[in-house]
């Protein structure tokens, strides 16, 4: 699971620059670039259950993201709208919650104490998981702003797409 992923992460870096631009093309360049860190930096020093716990919240809310894309492309607007739903109330349990106040408040607050570690895997690992953190923020608010669409408007579109995008993006939210 954990080289799987890692090899999908390296497949959407590489692929990143041939996919239709977006307004956070960058943020989400960076974050396939920190997961690449991450987990790398993490199998090499033996932190594989605390990547494991990041990988698992980073990719439970996938699944109903891309079906409610796909649904979107197949004018299934009501599922879209469930799936869309379902992926809004995964993203802040997950990368708003658990992320934050149960992964990082570990790493940040206990892990030195159990481990004894305060040398620079330290700083290195618990920096790019901030770093993360700031990113999974940007992105709320971001999807925030499409339920607030959805709510005045009753549409949803994708607040990241640049005017020139003429498709959807399947990446990460």
């Amino acid at each position: 699971y954990y080289m799987v992923s890692l090899g999908y992460y390296w497949s959407m870096t590489i692929t990143h620059f041939f996919q239709y631009r977006r307004k956070d093309s960058s943020q989400l360049f960076v974050h396939h670039l920190l997961t690449i860190l991450l987990i790398s930096f993490s199998w090499v020093v033996n932190f594989v259950r605390i990547g494991t716990l990041v990988l698992v919240v980073h990719e439970c809310g996938d699944i109903p993201m891309l079906l409610a894309k796909i649904c979107k492309l197949c004018g299934l607007q009501r599922a879209m709208d469930g799936l869309f739903l379902i992926f809004l109330a995964l993203w802040l349990c997950t990368r708003v919650g658990l992320y934050p106040f149960w992964i990082m408040r570990t790493t940040l607050f206990r892990a030195h104490v159990i481990l004894q570690m305060w040398y620079p895997v330290y700083y290195i690992f618990n920096g790019l998981l901030l770093i993360l953190l700031l990113i999974h923020i940007m992105w709320t608010y971001l999807i925030l702003r499409i339920v607030v669409r959805m709510l005045l408007f009753k549409e949803i579109s994708d607040v990241r797409s640049s005017s020139e995008a003429s498709g959807e993006d399947d990446d990460d939210a």
